[in-house]
C-alpha cells in the first residue's frame, strides 16, 4: 500500500506532504463522531490561517487569519466526497472534494490544493459577530 501511494503521488506529480497527509488520514487514530458525512462534519475544525465550525442547522463560520470579520454561510454534502458551501454574502457556490477520517478532514481544492483540518473543541461565541437565526 505505501508503495502505491508514494507511485500515485509522483504520478499526478503531487509534492512528498500529500503521501504524508494521505498516511495520516487513512491510519483514522480517532474514531469518526457521527455515521452520517453530515454528523462527522459537524463542528469545529482548525487548518493553517483557518477555524471553521460546521453547525448542525447547515450553516458554518469561518474564522480566517486576516480577515476583521468571519465568513458566515451554509454548507450542504452533496454525496460522499463532495461538500457545497456559500457564503451569505452571495458568493458563488464552491464545491470541494472531502474526506474525514477521525478527527482529519481533508479537503481537496481545486487546482489540487490539499488541506487538511484538525477537529478541536467548539468555537467560543462572539456575541458581536454570531449570526442570527433570522437573516437569510
Amino acid at each position: 500500500m505505501p508503495r502505491l501511494l508514494a507511485f500515485t503521488a509522483n504520478l499526478l506529480g503531487i509534492s512528498g506532504h500529500l503521501l504524508v497527509i494521505v498516511a495520516l488520514l487513512t491510519a483514522g487514530q480517532v474514531h469518526a463522531q457521527g455515521h452520517t458525512r453530515e454528523e462527522q462534519l459537524v463542528g469545529a475544525w482548525r487548518a493553517a490561517g483557518i477555524l471553521i465550525e460546521f453547525r448542525a442547522d447547515g450553516r458554518f463560520r469561518a474564522d480566517i487569519s486576516g480577515q476583521q470579520k468571519p465568513v458566515m454561510g451554509q454548507w450542504q454534502v452533496v454525496d460522499s466526497k463532495h461538500l457545497l458551501t456559500w457564503s451569505d454574502s452571495s458568493r458563488p457556490k464552491r464545491i470541494n472534494e472531502f474526506s474525514i477520517r477521525g478527527d482529519y478532514m481533508m479537503v481537496i481544492q481545486s487546482p489540487g490544493r490539499v488541506v487538511v483540518h484538525q477537529r478541536v473543541e467548539t468555537l467560543p461565541r462572539n456575541s458581536k459577530t454570531e449570526s442570527t437565526d433570522d437573516d437569510g
